[in-house]
């Protein structure tokens, strides 16, 4: 980009045209203005002027630039109505997938996936025997999309302390000591998750000064 013009798209307040023209974004696909706000007695109007893969960029015009708290209140109250709207959304959706789901369709969310139906049911001597009491239950498929393929190139991995350790710590933590000693017992049965709690007896201790 260009520094000069850059510089006077700045100059004039012109990020319209910097996001749209000279930076690629798109048009706001919906309506533009956002319900007025009201901060301090103070009202603010709310523009989209553009949006690209789920973002938007929000401009307010003022005559001169509000004071710090003003401007917090603003984002924080910005920032509400947002998740509102995804919540809004998300109780949408999931009303709809319902009602094609029970409908016996397929419903395909792009790269999140394909949702379907499928039924369990007691068999019956004919099939004019055979009625709704027979099913016994509806269940969920759900098929993951491409968003969620080769998740293990995309998650990242940690050691950590078993919880044997994590309670031990924790619990001399809050007596003030600087150690902790556990040793869990043998006779317990293995942890149903698989998790490793087993294992000698150890200390840990926290350096000193901390």
């Amino acid at each position: 980009m260009n520094r000069r013009i850059f510089n006077q798209y700045l100059s004039e307040s012109n990020f319209h045209e910097l996001f749209i023209t000279e930076m690629g974004w798109n048009n706001p696909s919906s309506a533009t203005l956002l319900p007025e706000y009201t901060i301090d007695e103070r009202t603010f109007q709310i523009e989209q002027i553009a949006e690209r893969s789920g973002f938007q960029i929000l401009q307010c015009k003022v005559d001169e630039i509000p004071v710090s708290s003003v401007c917090k209140k603003l984002d924080t109250q910005l920032r509400k109505n947002a998740e509102e709207d995804i919540t809004a959304v998300a109780i949408l959706l999931t009303k709809c997938l319902v009602e094609q789901l029970l409908e016996g369709k397929k419903v395909q969310l792009g790269k999140l996936g394909e949702f379907s139906v499928s039924l369990s049911s007691e068999g019956a001597p004919t099939a004019k025997a055979f009625t709704a009491e027979n099913i016994k239950s509806v269940n969920l498929i759900y098929t993951p999309g491409s968003a969620f393929e080769d998740l293990i190139k995309k998650a990242t991995f940690a050691p950590v302390a078993t919880r044997a350790a994590q309670a031990a710590a924790l619990k001399a933590q809050k007596e003030g000591l600087t150690t902790a000693d556990w040793t869990p017992l043998t006779d317990l049965e293995p942890a149903a998750d698989g998790g490793d709690d087993a294992g000698s007896g150890a200390t840990v201790e926290e350096p000193e000064g901390e």
